[in-house]
């Protein structure tokens, strides 16, 4: 009997035409061995409606075609069950995706459907919500939620807005319990990584591993002006977690206290919360389709 699966399609993630991607998928995706459906979204509220429809009526797979945001809004509602995530990433950052070997080339992703090869996957909770890649608080959030409300998409933006910022970003004290021990830190940013990176292949989280039950934890914390041009060669070559401010650590529960509400990056999606982030890790709670070699 034929597997079935439901594409869901954010046509604004990442500023890219999707217009060619029905056509694209019905002539890569194997008629003999899949029944599809395809939907296209129009609002994250109506992504959020399609996946729960999806997930309700039982699909073998739903595949995301967009970004983090757009993953983690179908990810939620498959979550715990039998149903298999399927990604074509056409986001700004493409983070989960890049690290599962997942090719940025929609052809061949969707040919990677095809190949149904499976692999279950840890996710995370921050309060009531879901994550599937990383959260964090601090420059990154800050910059997300800038991002959020910008007139564009895309890399160009996202770095536009970063280098605006970064001067004049102020250090926040954290009180962090790492399965019950606790660290305090002054910093400019704390991502909490299920992943090894934000996307783009900047890896703030080297070590990171997707299945090992635990989080990366990156804090970096005061450094120097002239150290910036370090700490941007550092996050493209995996070796950010070597600088003498980024301290690492790894734990399945976390407690994060701040000092207001404030914004919190949930897979590259900024929401507001308040001044305690209680996260735990949810270890291989997704099945996600991933290339052959993985």
């Amino acid at each position: 009997m034929k597997k079935t699966i439901s594409f869901i399609i954010n046509p604004i993630s990442g500023g890219k035409n999707k217009k060619h991607i029905p056509k694209l998928i019905k002539s890569t995706i194997d008629a003999e061995k899949y029944e599809i459906d395809i939907e296209i979204t129009s609002s994250e509220e109506d992504t959020l409606i399609k996946a729960s429809s999806a997930a309700e009526n039982k699909f073998d797979a739903v595949v995301a075609i967009g970004g983090d945001g757009t993953l983690n809004n179908v990810a939620r509602y498959i979550n715990h069950s039998e149903i298999v995530l399927g990604i074509v990433p056409m986001g700004s950052g493409n983070g989960f995706a890049r690290e599962l070997g997942i090719s940025m080339d929609v052809r061949k992703s969707l040919q990677t459907i095809n190949d149904w090869n499976i692999k279950s996957c840890d996710t995370g909770i921050v309060n009531d919500t879901f994550f599937i890649n990383l959260m964090g608080v601090g420059f990154d959030a800050h910059v997300t939620g800038l991002f959020a409300s910008s007139q564009t998409r895309g890399l160009s933006t996202y770095a536009k807005i970063t280098l605006g910022e970064f001067m004049n970003y102020n250090y926040h004290s954290y009180s962090v319990l790492l399965d019950g021990v606790q660290v305090d830190h002054s910093a400019f940013l704390l991502s909490v990584c299920n992943g090894t990176q934000f996307g783009n292949n900047a890896y703030i989280a080297p070590k990171a591993t997707m299945d090992d039950g635990s989080f990366d934890v990156s804090v970096v914390e005061k450094f120097a002006l002239w150290q910036t041009p370090e700490i941007g060669l550092r996050l493209f070559n995996k070796s950010i977690d070597k600088m003498n401010f980024v301290k690492s650590y790894k734990a399945k529960e976390i407690v994060i206290a701040r000092e207001k509400d404030d914004m919190v990056n949930i897979d590259g999606e900024p929401v507001m919360m308040g001044k305690e982030l209680k996260i735990r890790n949810q270890p291989k709670s997704i099945k996600v389709i991933v290339p052959n070699e993985q």
